[in-house]
């Protein structure tokens, strides 16, 4: 996965950056997943906690990201581009993609 900034970014902070923006982005919809449960499926924190542990990567839910296709997301000031590697999704918990 490359990343288009203004300065140039070793692999290795690249790698590192990248799971930081994927756990900050996907962290909020796990938190409001846990809050939308029933109260006959209610988990405490530490079975949450369990359960998002257990979630596997998708196989039917993974990409491959080619240069002509690149993704953008933009969030006020600050935008990611995705020029090229792979994106996937979890397994769904309690009936939602994460």
């Amino acid at each position: 996965m490359r990343w288009r900034v203004g300065w140039r970014l070793s692999t290795s902070l690249q790698k590192r950056l990248a799971r930081g923006v994927l756990l900050a982005c996907c962290l909020p919809i796990c938190i409001r997943c846990a809050g939308a449960q029933s109260a006959a499926t209610e988990r405490s924190p530490r079975e949450l906690y369990d359960a998002l542990n257990a979630l596997r990567i998708d196989p039917a839910a993974t990409y491959r990201l080619e240069p002509e296709n690149r993704v953008s997301l933009r969030r006020g000031d600050a935008t990611l581009l995705f020029d090229e590697g792979k994106l996937a999704f979890f397994f769904a918990l309690d009936g939602r993609i994460t």
